[in-house]
């Protein structure tokens, strides 16, 4: 009888061990250097990630004139070894396509917008006249990373 109470105790408590280690991820630092090089093509110096939910094996910087306005879009998409995908935007002007509608605080004075379209976690806020997106694989992070993300963005120059 002991060796049966036994095993089931060792069973909860690695269920219990195994959903702890699943709800919370701890964001990782990655080489910013590509993207801090690709920054001075840019007409504005927003701030970047400092950490994400992954390492990323691929990064890809695009800056690109929107709106009239001559290096003003950046899209930044870190990529990780099974596909998962992080990509934020910033640019000077407001896009107008929102799929956002809920009221989130990123940071004690910073607000932001979130919302979920598909499979994609968005959040959107404006900071020092610099519009952010921020769009997270929705099946590999939770709302709470997504904002963990957001607060983890600094000025890098």
């Amino acid at each position: 009888m002991r060796k049966v109470i036994f095993i089931v105790m060792v069973f909860i408590l690695s269920l219990v061990g195994c959903s702890e280690e699943t709800d919370s991820k701890e964001l990782v630092k990655y080489n910013k250097e590509r993207v801090i090089n690709s920054l001075n093509d840019a007409s504005f110096t927003p701030e970047i990630p400092t950490k994400l939910p992954f390492g990323p094996t691929e990064v890809r910087v695009n800056v690109e004139d929107i709106g009239g306005m001559e290096n003003s879009f950046i899209k930044v998409s870190f990529i990780s070894e099974n596909q998962k995908e992080v990509t934020f935007h910033a640019t000077k002007s407001q896009n107008a396509l929102d799929f956002t509608d809920e009221h989130v605080k990123i940071q004690e004075d910073l607000e932001g917008k979130y919302g979920e379209k598909e499979k994609v976690k968005i959040l959107k806020w404006n900071k020092d006249d610099i519009y952010y997106e921020l769009f997270v694989d929705s099946d590999s992070t939770s709302k709470e990373e997504v904002l963990n993300i957001a607060d983890n963005f600094n000025q890098v120059n």
